[in-house]
């Protein structure tokens, strides 16, 4: 819980405790609050404990809700945008997770020219991952292999045809000529999205058969 300190009085700070710029979960500190003199509105300047950069909020202040001094969050800079993909990703392919964060951070910031390589980055990563989990046995030759010959070895059709389109895609993020002019960023994005969760629901589906069989 954050509190902030306008005109001698506490408020709680409504603002979610996840940084917009790192998007970590993070204890985001207050530097300096100023009320406007003419409304309930409140500026806030804050910082981020991790990445250090500086997150700014507009705020209206709330004068006894139900009885606590509240406020209302207008608005939040950088708007934070969540990722597209599952949040349990991060728990079962905490790798993959942290290399989509940082390529959805590039994108964030307009590194265009180097966002569809670390998209690519990350599908690589979660496929060999997802793969060896598939086949521990041949985790060696999955981990050396290229991505083409890994995406082969998938067995459920509509994941391997998702992670096949999505490479065909950052593949040519990676090159000077692209094969594929129709497909962008955006659509490399839709299909890792799709991806992560046929995965998740096959993890899930795949729990489920056990329980059945003990049964």
């Amino acid at each position: 819980m954050m509190n902030v300190t306008v005109d001698g009085k506490e408020f709680f700070l409504d603002v979610r405790d996840v940084c917009p710029h790192c998007h970590q979960s993070t204890s985001l500190q207050v530097l300096q609050a100023v009320k406007s003199p003419v409304s309930n509105e409140c500026a806030a300047v804050l910082l981020c404990r991790r990445c250090k950069r500086l997150v700014f909020a507009d705020l209206l202040l709330l004068n006894k809700l139900l009885g606590t001094d509240d406020t209302k969050l207008i608005a939040l800079y950088p708007n934070p945008k969540d990722l597209e993909i599952p949040a349990e990703m991060d728990l079962h392919y905490p790798t993959f997770y942290e290399l989509y964060r940082q390529a959805h951070r590039a994108e964030e910031e307009n590194l265009t020219e180097i966002v569809g390589a670390a998209y690519r980055k990350a599908l690589e990563t979660l496929v060999k991952t997802y793969l060896t989990e598939q086949f521990p046995a041949d985790a060696p030759a999955i981990s050396t292999e290229l991505l083409g010959n890994s995406i082969a070895r998938i067995e459920y059709p509509r994941i391997k045809a998702l992670a096949k389109v999505a490479a065909w895609i950052g593949n040519d993020e990676t090159h000077t000529f692209k094969k594929n002019p129709d497909l962008n960023v955006a659509d490399m994005k839709n299909f890792m999205v799709a991806l992560c969760h046929l995965i998740l629901a096959e993890k899930v589906g795949d729990e489920a058969a056990e329980l059945v069989a003990r049964k």
